[in-house]
Parts: C-alpha cells; structure tokens; sequence
C-alpha cells in the first residue's frame, strides 16, 4: 500500500488512519515474504496461464508475459513485475463493475499457493 504525501500538520492524523485500517484488516503474513521458488513458479504458471486469458476474456489488453527467468529475477529483486492485473488497473478506474468481475473471475493467487497455517 502506498501512503500519499501529507502536509507535516496532517501526518499524526494520516499515521492513525493507517493503523486502524491495518488493524480492520489485517494483511495474511505470508503474503509479506518471498515464496519459495516452486511456488513462485506455480505462481508466474497461474498468472500467465489462468489470469492473464481470463483479464482478456473481460475485454482488457494484457501485455506480453517476461520469461519464468526474468519474472523471477524481478520478484526476488523485489522490483516491479509483470501482472496482469496491473494492465488491468491501468484500464478500469476504481468503482468499475469491471473490476469486481474481474476480482471474481480471474482469482489472482495461484489455488494453494499459501499452505494452510495450522
């Protein structure tokens, strides 16, 4: 999540809006470290073979996939990389009904991408 820039007056107030909307809804923390390399292949997988179809089969152009060795270069680099869904948002504005579908439709996470806690 990006924070947009604030006066310094406005900070503390920007600060606690953060907070209570990180503890409202709090992030799954295995979504905030670096997949092993099989599931991140089984994700680059998903993400060309299932969303990136599935995004164009909602009318939304979708840009040419990196090779698996670029993509995963990119993600442990921690740098920008290829998503579907990125075309995606830089097509639809926000409140879209194209975009729930979207979100519906074209699951962005590969099935069993996490393993389960417990």
């Amino acid at each position: 999540m990006l924070y947009p820039s604030v006066p310094e007056e406005q900070g503390e107030f920007l600060n606690r809006a953060a907070f209570e909307c990180e503890m409202a809804y709090p992030i799954d923390p295995r979504t905030q470290i670096p997949l092993p390399r099989v599931r991140a292949e089984a994700q680059y997988q998903h993400l060309v073979n299932t969303v990136a179809p599935c995004v164009e089969g909602l009318g939304i152009a979708v840009s040419d996939p990196p090779s698996l060795t670029t993509w995963l270069e990119a993600y442990y680099a921690e740098t920008e990389i290829w998503d579907p869904y990125s075309d995606l948002l830089e097509q639809v504005t926000a409140g879209s009904s194209l975009l729930d579908e979207a979100y519906a439709q074209c699951p962005h996470d590969a099935p069993d991408l996490y393993p389960p806690i417990g």
